[in-house]
């Protein structure tokens, strides 16, 4: 029965990907249960449907180098502006004039591509976005109970009849002389 793993072995894998996820440094797992990484690379494969077989990534791997060698041949020769009535736009001499935005655009499709093939390799972790939305809604709750609270001691001040303390509009604060000197 070639392909079935036994309960002991299905555990460990188990294992393994549960600590990758956690922390993924494929050698000192691969330390921890006597493997290789190349096997405990294999074996989180099995269990992350973003990766697929070897063949596959190798295949992926080449079809993205070979793009990055086409996106060169356009850095190297972008072609030629064109004028608005169809023809090369010249400079002051007569010479066509290249299309730099075309090679600034492929410049930028090429940083993209080095991307995808460094996190294709593992050389980069996808880094998942962090949203935001659990600080306001705890910045919302924490300025509602700021505004609950000292409505409740407005409310208290009030029934007290006491005023609350602060300073009076238009009201002039005498200065403050440094210590040492005396008041004038």
């Amino acid at each position: 029965m070639a392909g079935r793993r036994s309960g002991e072995t299905q555990l460990r894998n188990d294992q393994i990907f549960a600590e990758w996820s956690q922390k993924p440094d494929l050698p000192a797992i691969a330390a921890k249960y006597g493997l290789s990484p190349q096997r405990v690379g294999q074996i989180i494969a099995q269990y992350n449907p973003d990766l697929e077989t070897e063949h596959e990534r190798a295949l992926l791997k080449g079809g993205l180098w070979n793009l990055i060698h086409q996106i060169q041949d356009v850095i190297d020769q972008p072609g030629y502006k064109l004028a608005p009535n169809g023809r090369y736009a010249t400079d002051d001499e007569g010479f066509a004039v290249p299309d730099t935005t075309a090679k600034i655009e492929a410049m930028k499709v090429k940083g993209g591509v080095y991307k995808q093939i460094a996190q294709l390799v593992g050389a980069e972790k996808v880094v998942p976005k962090q949203l935001s939305v659990e600080f306001t809604v705890a910045e919302q709750q924490k300025n509602a109970a700021i505004a609950a609270e000292r409505a409740k001691l407005e409310a208290l001040a009030r029934q007290a009849g006491v005023k609350p303390p602060g300073v009076v509009p238009g009201e002039v604060l005498p200065a403050i002389e440094p210590p040492g000197q005396p008041a004038a």
